[in-house]
């Protein structure tokens, strides 16, 4: 009976585990996509910006403010909104990554004693007071 039970917690644990790994893969993905994206929109917003610049007074294209620099004033304003909220975004998902990624470490580090139950054999005795664990809240 002891011996099913551990191997249920095992199965259980490497579940677990598989679990965590799939979800850091699939948020190392996704943070890899708002880097390239935060990339991109931050060089359109650098270039709109610079060429903007030109249509300003004393530019060499100032007499086509009317017809073009408008536009791209327009898109400028546009483009600066949308680089924040990816920047943010990116950010966030760089935060959340690292502290889950610290979360994971801590309290189920892979194959460990506690989760596995490979080091310990509580048969016929009870396991120790769960209030006096060692791991920190």
């Amino acid at each position: 009976m002891n011996k099913q039970i551990r191997e249920e917690v095992r199965a259980e644990a490497l579940d677990e585990i598989r679990r965590e790994e799939e979800h850091l893969r699939s948020v190392t993905a996704k943070l890899r996509k708002f880097k390239i994206a935060t990339v991109i929109s931050g060089a359109m917003l650098l270039c709109n910006l610079i060429l903007a610049a030109q249509f300003m007074v004393g530019g060499r294209w100032h007499e086509y403010w009317e017809a073009t620099g408008r536009l791209v004033m327009s898109f400028a304003g546009i483009l600066f909104p949308v680089f924040g909220w990816i920047a943010f975004m990116t950010y966030s998902l760089w935060r959340y990554l690292r502290d889950i990624s610290d979360i994971y470490k801590q309290y189920s580090p892979p194959l460990s004693k506690h989760r596995t139950g490979t080091r310990h054999d509580y048969s016929g005795s009870t396991p120790p007071d769960a209030s006096k664990s060692s791991r920190p809240d």
